[in-house]
C-alpha cells in the first residue's frame, strides 16, 4: 500500500499540497469540518481535470461519506492518488494550437476521401507512392529504412479511397503509410502514429512559447547526395533558429516537400533514425530525442467543423473504438483523444465534386502498369478495378485477347488509358457509360 501512495506522490509533485491534503482526509477520523475540506477536495481535483468525468463521480463518493469504512478507506486512498495522475496527463497533452485545423493541413486530410483507383502488380515502391502523391498532389517521404525497390502489388476496387488504399498496402507490406500535414509518409510499421503525435505536439509548443514565425510554412529542397545534418542546417539557416542534433550520416537523392510547417520538416528528416524534434522549454531550444511510444494526443473542436462521421453517432462510436480513442460531446465542442489517424478521420471532409459514380471516375487520374499480361485477364482486372462491364465482340479471335501486352501509364483519365490500352493490344476500345466494347 504505502509503495503505491509513494509512487502516486511522486508523480504528484506539481499538486503535492493538494496530495497531503487527500492523504490526511484519508487518515483522520469524518468531522463537519474535515468534510467540508473533502468536497473542496473533490472539486479542486475536478477543475484540474475538467475532462473527467470519472474524477466527479469519485469526488461524489468521497463528498457522501463512506471513505473510512474498512476497505473503503485504501481503495479510496488509492481511486484519489492514481485517477488524478491520469486526469494529469490528459490535461498536458491537450492542444491548443492543433495544426491539424491549419488550412494546408485541412485541405490533404480531405483528400484521404478520395476515390482512387490502382492496378498494380510488381510496381516499385517509391515509382508507385511518387505516382499516388502526385496525383493527390501531396509531398511524399520515404523513411530510409524501407527499401524503395521492392515490389508492391494491389488492385483496388470502386469503393476504395486513398485512405483505405493506403491502409491496405500498409497492411499486406507491413508499412505505416499517412499524412504528416501535407506529405505522405512511407515508414516501417509502428511508426506514424507516433511520428505523427510528435509533430503536432511540437507545433503546438512552437506556437505557444516560441517565435511565431516559426508556425508558418516554407518550402524545403534539397540536392543530390545531401545528408540529414546537411537539411538541418539548411533549416537553421531558412528559419533562423538553431537545433540541437547529431544525426548520423546518410545520403539523400535530389528532392522536395511542398510548404509545410517546420515541426513537419524536422519530424521527417529525424524520423529514419528513430528520434523525434522537440522544444526544451527551459531553454527555449529545439532539440531532438528517441521517438516516444505514446500515440494519442487530446483536442477540442468546434463540433460543426467536423465532418459528417462525427454527426452519426453510431458511426462516432465504432471510429473511436477502432482506434482506441474517446470521443465526446459537449455542447458546441466535441473533445478527442486518440492518435492521429482518429482525429484526421473526424476532421476529413466528403470527396468534392459529387455527381454519380460515373463522373467521378471518368475525371479521375489513373496510373497503370502490366508487364507481359494476357489481355483479357488485364481488362477484366481494369474492368473490375473501375466498375465497369466489358463486351467482347465476336470478331475478336482468341489469339487477340491471349497476347500479352506491357503498359505503363501514369496520371491519364480512363478514356485516355483505354487508348492507350487499345492501341498496345491492336483493338478498338469504346466506353459507353458504364460498359466498354472491344472490337478488332
Amino acid at each position: 500500500m504505502m509503495k503505491v501512495v509513494e509512487a502516486c506522490k511522486s508523480r504528484l509533485r506539481p499538486a503535492k499540497g493538494l496530495y497531503d491534503m487527500i492523504l490526511r482526509l484519508g487518515e483522520t477520523p469524518q468531522t463537519d469540518e474535515l468534510l467540508a475540506k473533502r468536497k473542496l477536495g473533490g472539486m479542486i481535483l475536478y477543475r484540474i481535470s475538467k475532462q473527467s468525468w470519472t474524477l466527479l463521480q469519485v469526488a461524489n463518493v468521497v463528498w457522501f461519506g463512506g471513505i473510512n469504512s474498512g476497505i473503503l478507506k485504501p481503495a479510496a486512498l488509492i481511486l484519489f492518488s492514481i485517477l488524478p495522475l491520469t486526469a494529469l496527463a490528459n490535461n498536458n497533452s491537450s492542444l491548443d494550437y492543433n495544426l491539424l485545423c491549419m488550412p494546408n493541413a485541412r485541405v490533404s486530410i480531405n483528400k484521404l476521401n478520395q476515390p482512387v483507383t490502382l492496378l498494380w502488380k510488381n510496381k516499385p515502391l517509391r515509382q508507385g507512392m511518387q505516382e499516388l502523391a502526385m496525383s493527390h498532389r501531396l509531398s511524399l517521404w520515404i523513411d530510409r529504412r524501407i527499401d524503395p525497390n521492392q515490389l508492391l502489388k494491389l488492385q483496388t476496387d470502386q469503393s476504395d479511397t486513398l485512405s483505405t488504399a493506403i491502409e491496405r498496402l500498409g497492411k499486406e507490406f507491413e508499412l505505416d503509410l499517412g499524412l504528416l500535414e501535407n506529405v505522405l509518409y512511407v515508414g516501417p510499421a509502428n511508426t506514424l502514429p507516433r511520428l505523427q503525435r510528435a509533430h503536432v505536439v511540437l507545433h503546438d509548443a512552437l506556437s505557444k512559447h516560441a517565435n511565431q514565425a516559426l508556425t508558418k510554412m516554407r518550402v524545403l529542397q534539397w540536392e543530390e547526395l545531401a545528408t540529414p545534418m546537411s537539411l538541418v542546417q539548411q533549416l537553421e539557416s531558412s528559419w533562423s533558429i538553431s537545433v540541437s542534433a547529431k544525426l548520423p550520416h546518410d545520403l539523400m537523392h535530389k528532392g522536395a516537400i511542398g510548404s509545410c510547417t517546420l515541426a513537419t520538416q524536422l519530424a521527417l528528416i529525424g524520423s529514419g533514425f528513430g528520434l523525434e524534434p522537440f522544444w526544451n522549454e527551459s531553454e527555449s531550444s529545439l532539440g531532438y530525442r528517441l521517438l516516444s511510444s505514446e500515440r494519442a494526443w487530446s483536442c477540442s473542436y468546434e463540433s460543426k467543423s467536423l465532418g459528417p462521421i462525427a454527426r452519426r453517432t453510431a458511426d462516432l462510436a465504432k471510429l473511436a473504438r477502432r482506434h482506441k480513442g474517446k470521443v465526446t460531446r459537449r455542447g458546441e465542442l466535441t473533445l478527442v483523444s486518440g492518435p492521429t489517424a482518429l482525429h484526421q478521420a473526424l476532421l476529413a471532409q466528403p470527396a468534392s465534386g459529387g455527381g454519380t459514380p460515373k463522373n467521378a471516375f471518368a475525371n479521375s487520374l489513373y496510373s497503370f502498369e502490366v508487364k507481359n499480361e494476357p489481355v483479357a485477364v488485364v481488362l477484366n482486372s481494369l474492368a473490375g478495378s473501375l466498375g465497369l462491364k466489358l463486351k467482347w465482340d465476336s470478331a475478336v479471335a482468341d489469339e487477340q485477347r491471349k497476347q500479352r501486352i506491357s503498359l505503363d501509364i501514369k496520371n491519364a483519365k480512363v478514356d485516355e488509358l483505354l487508348k492507350q490500352f487499345g492501341q498496345q493490344a491492336s483493338l478498338k476500345m469504346e466506353r459507353a457509360n458504364q460498359t466498354i466494347t472491344i472490337r478488332p
